[in-house]
């Protein structure tokens, strides 16, 4: 049974930086949420239906790449949601060409139908029309405002820059001053793990013994120490764990020594999703704007002492066989290259009893061992290719529900006929007024029976053109998968790799593969029952 989706968002826009306090607090969630529900009540319509609540707390409006917006999308086109409510147009989004897909095209398709309480928008006032202008001219508004306040915000991070603020999230070893939301002060707790990691590198530690050592330790890492948690539900998640890369990342840190470096990174544009490296010299450094965890001495000390790897010339190593991970810990296996490409676990050179330090494979052999399972999925492939083939019962199949549609609606008009004859015989005098009665109601009777006739023949039409539509989609999908009769083995082996999501390898000797065209065998086809 579908619901109402009651769906709020506050960005950090929305928030008094100073005070951490909200600017308007009818933007809060309680206050989004409490309009909301005193709409659904004031609605004879949306009372008694069930309700869910998404809420998107500190994201922006600008994308739609937001936890709660995806979760109530998902839901949406699984069918259990029919109306998605907001406080206003731009508690859902402040672009306006998406706001407006969404609104003119997406939920529309689904039957789905949204309201915002502010706007006085239902769009089921605009069934089979648009929006309307006002609504359009808002969508605008909320888009030229957004791009504003991200011109605006660039330029205040400028001018703060330019004097040595801190304008970042704080590097492991500092947090915020209290006093001062722009200024760092040591963190007690993790300032001696930078430390110690500046010492042992600078004593001739290498970078993956110190990672084993404070894992052993079990030392939080920094992802841990800001409170980062995964996703739910993510495949084979890595664990959090210090690694080589991350004891680098803190080893190349310049504000360690007491130095604020700002301008390191960059967004080309404003709304976009990553920021590009910039030159050291393009950097904004001030020295001494806060305490150093580690003097210049020894910051330069430990880098000398860092391995210089020299450069060897690699054996061509194609992307595409990038799909082997570890079934225990998620992380991709590693190449290492000799007579051979050698595939195998990084994690135990981090973690103590790591259960993933005997993998260990040639990756011809392991290639081999896919490649055989791939000749059986393309039998597999084949013969749902043939079971989906477009019959040519379907359109026989297709005509004879178009034809008993059209029955059905003729029969439907043939005794609404009957109900006008049987009014105008009244009026004139040839039937008595039980009669009438009598044969009225037979009519209303045959007539609401007919009803469900044109509409259980809709439905199947509507049923039997959607599994049409999923078996052609199956059938694209399947073409991707195609091989000629004429392809070689390495052609072979690279569509196979094209199939590929990912492989998973356990320790104890077992692979398992997850291909991309998966849901071709889970989808249901057109019964053969139905076209026979």
């Amino acid at each position: 049974m579908s619901c109402i989706a009651k769906y709020c968002r506050v960005s950090l826009e929305d928030f008094d930086l100073h005070t951490n306090t909200h600017k308007d607090e009818s933007n809060s969630i309680f206050a989004q949420r409490k309009l909301i529900d005193a709409y659904i009540q004031e609605d004879r319509t949306l009372k008694d239906m069930a309700a869910m609540e998404f809420s998107d707390d500190g994201f922006t409006g600008t994308n739609f790449d937001r936890p709660g917006f995806r979760r109530m999308l998902e839901l949406i086109k699984a069918g259990q949601i029919s109306c998605v409510i907001v406080k206003d147009l731009s508690r859902f989004g402040r672009s306006y060409l998406e706001v407006g897909d969404y609104l003119e095209h997406l939920f529309p398709f689904l039957g789905v139908r949204f309201i915002s309480v502010n706007d006085n928008y239902d769009s089921a006032d605009f069934a089979g029309t648009n929006a309307g202008i006002d609504i359009a001219f808002k969508n605008i508004l909320h888009d030229y405002y957004s791009r504003d306040l991200s011109v605006k915000v660039r330029s205040a991070q400028r001018a703060r820059m330019a004097t040595g603020k801190y304008v970042n999230v704080p590097p492991y070893g500092y947090q915020r001053d209290p006093a001062d939301r722009h200024h760092l002060i040591c963190d007690d707790e993790t300032a001696p793990v930078v430390r110690m990691i500046f010492a042992m590198i600078a004593g001739g530690s290498t970078t993956s013994e110190v990672a084993y050592y404070l894992n052993s330790r079990h030392t939080p890492t920094p992802l841990q120490a800001k409170g980062v948690r995964r996703r739910p539900g993510m495949l084979c998640e890595k664990p959090l764990m210090w690694s080589h890369h991350t004891v680098l990342n803190i080893l190349a840190n310049y504000k360690y020594t007491g130095a604020m470096v700002n301008h390191s990174r960059e967004n080309q544009t404003i709304r976009a999703k990553s920021q590009k490296r910039l030159d050291p010299e393009e950097w904004i450094v001030h020295e001494g704007m806060h305490e150093a965890i580690v003097t210049h001495e020894e910051f330069h000390k430990a880098h000398q002492a860092l391995r210089k790897v020299r450069k060897h010339a690699r054996r061509e190593s194609k992307t595409e066989n990038c799909v082997y991970y570890c079934a225990h810990c998620g992380r991709r296996l590693r190449k290492t290259y000799g007579n051979s490409i050698y595939l195998s676990c990084a994690t135990f050179k981090y973690l103590p009893d790591a259960e993933c330090k005997t993998i260990r494979w040639t990756l011809p052999d392991l290639e081999a061992l896919v490649y055989e399972s791939f000749k059986v999925q393309l039998l597999y492939l084949e013969a749902r290719r043939k079971a989906i083939a477009p019959q040519p019962k379907e359109e026989l199949e297709a005509k004879r529900y178009i034809a008993d549609m059209a029955r059905s609606k003729a029969e439907l008009d043939a005794c609404q006929e009957r109900l006008v004859r049987l009014y105008t015989d009244y009026k004139l005098g040839k039937l008595s007024r039980d009669d009438f009665i009598a044969q009225k109601a037979a009519q209303v009777k045959e007539k609401e029976f007919l009803l469900q006739l044109v509409q259980q023949a809709g439905d199947q039409y509507e049923a039997f053109l959607a599994d049409k539509a999923k078996n052609a989609e199956m059938r694209a999908e399947l073409e991707k998968f195609s091989p000629q009769s004429e392809m070689t083995k390495e052609e072979l082996v690279k569509l196979m790799y094209q199939g590929i999501e990912r492989v998973l390898v356990s320790n104890d000797g077992s692979i398992e593969i997850q291909w991309r065209f998966q849901n071709v065998f889970k989808a249901e086809t057109l019964s053969a029952a139905r076209l026979s």
